[in-house]
């Protein structure tokens, strides 16, 4: 009697694929885009001194009203060409067994490079302490693991009041982190105010009771070994820094009060762009190259406006 194996031959599975994707990108929410019709130029920046001058505003019968003045200064961005680049060969499209779309997993692959990419930039850049003014840096005296001697509540609160004021209607301050430190901060004990029904909060009531308009918490990591090197993985957002920001509150922005901010090159016909065009004489009947394309530059217009706390695990 045949077995149930040897009746049947082995063939690719037609409605499963096993895949992998990384976690959540907020390289937009922490650094977010501002669309410029150039590479490179200067922009307007306004005094924090101007703003918070008290004047004496005492006027008599006759005289003249106290003179009010302001300041401006300049920033500057160089958009830096940047691009990923998938080579797909036609005999490997054709051969391809159902699930598997070559062009389309070789269309993701390029997209999620630059992607990871900007989100490796944005994330290098605010978790540098030098990216913050020195009134912005503070150290936790004891790790967030060490529940006993430790307290991220008045790290992030010192960490608020070092940040320069804006306009709450305008702007938000939101808190990122790394998996593992976010971990520790929802098990921490005075994030439930000495006990609770739960031992771990939620992100949201986190934030609220830090005194924050929203918190990330990024699980997505990169590759850091070496080309050809077996992976290592580490998380994007680092394992060791707590990270707030004032971040505005649309999209659509002219004078704002921010950390940082991505200058992105329009390109004349979008700032991100992916290109197609034939490649006849790379591989076995030919190739299609895909291009994702872009332009940018992440800066620190403001670096009162966001703190960074270190040692946290």
């Amino acid at each position: 009697m045949p077995s149930y194996t040897s009746v049947h031959t082995d063939a690719a599975l037609s409605m499963f694929l096993s895949t992998y994707e990384n976690g959540a990108y907020f390289a937009d929410v922490m650094s977010p885009v501002i669309e410029t019709d150039k590479c490179s130029n200067v922009y307007a920046k306004y005094s924090r001194a101007d703003v918070n001058k008290v004047y004496n505003d005492i006027i008599g019968p006759k005289s003249k009203a106290g003179e009010v003045d302001y300041s401006v200064s300049t920033g500057s961005y160089v958009c830096q060409l940047r691009a990923s680049l998938a080579m797909v060969n036609m005999a490997t499209v054709l051969n391809a067994d159902a699930p598997q779309d070559v062009r389309e997993h070789y269309s993701k692959i390029a997209m999620n490079a630059a992607l990871l990419a900007r989100e490796s930039r944005v994330a290098s850049l605010l978790t540098t302490t030098t990216s913050f003014a020195a009134s912005c840096r503070i150290t936790a005296s004891n790790p967030w693991s060490d529940q006993a001697n430790s307290d991220p509540v008045v790290n992030v609160h010192s960490a608020l009041a070092a940040i320069a004021p804006g306009n709450p209607n305008e702007t938000r301050k939101v808190g990122i982190c790394g998996l593992e430190v976010g971990q520790a901060l929802l098990r921490h004990p005075s994030m439930r105010g000495g006990g609770s029904t739960s031992s771990v909060v939620k992100v949201e009531e986190a934030a609220a009771l830090l005194g924050l308009d929203e918190l990330l918490i990024s699980d997505a990591t990169y590759n850091t070994a070496n080309e050809g090197a077996a992976a290592s993985y580490s998380r994007i957002w680092g394992s060791t820094v707590f990270v707030i920001a004032r971040v505005p509150r649309t999209s659509s922005f002219i004078e704002t009060s921010l950390l940082s901010c991505t200058f992105r090159w329009n390109q004349g016909d979008g700032p991100l762009r992916v290109r197609t065009w034939d490649e006849p004489s790379r591989g076995f009947g030919g190739s299609e190259a895909i291009q994702v394309e872009l332009a940018d530059d992440e800066v620190i217009p403001q670096n009162d406006m966001g703190a960074i706390i270190s040692s946290v695990l």
